[in-house]
């Protein structure tokens, strides 16, 4: 009896085309990942960028109110009149913010825009000459988002935790 050792030597077509497939699976779900990773990532980072933006714009906004020598509040918004006599005016229309300062023969504007959910608006107390930004998130909004991220943790656990009978 005699063995054909080039038949022993390397792979058949079939095994070829396995391996093939397999490792294009994975190379597939770890593209789909690697993808998903990148968009929370830019989810989370513009998240970031608008927390910054707004702080900045509060920040600002503390400053003004702490070195206005008058304040004058109506619908629009805020007007506040500085030590040097110029008149900052800041604005809330729905979720944006906008402030607006002349500043050398031109007219510097600033904005900043937040989620959908909030509205701003001012608060203006003139016995205590005390002016207020108000950031209002709405209850439904801020209910359905912690409602989906317990959802989501809960669903992490649920196959390997609950039994039927739990959930009767």
């Amino acid at each position: 009896m005699r063995i054909d050792k080039r038949r022993q030597l390397g792979f058949t077509l079939v095994e070829m085309l396995v391996a093939i497939t397999l490792s294009s699976s994975v190379m597939l779900v770890a593209v789909a990942l690697v993808h998903r990773a990148l968009d929370h990532h830019v989810q989370a980072r513009g998240r970031v960028q608008a927390a910054v933006a707004f702080n900045r714009f509060a920040e600002q906004f503390r400053l003004d109110v702490h070195q206005a020598r008058a304040m004058e509040s109506s619908d629009e918004g805020l007007e506040l009149l500085g030590q040097d006599g110029a008149t900052i005016s800041y604005v809330a229309a729905g979720h944006v913010l906008t402030r607006k300062q002349p500043q050398a023969a031109q007219l510097h504007v600033s904005q900043v825009e937040l989620n959908r959910d909030c509205t701003v608006g001012f608060v203006v107390d003139r016995e205590r000459a005390i002016a207020t930004l108000l950031v209002e998130i709405r209850a439904e909004a801020l209910a359905a988002r912690v409602e989906r991220r317990v959802a989501a943790a809960l669903g992490l656990f649920s196959r390997s935790t609950w039994s039927k009978e739990d959930e009767e």
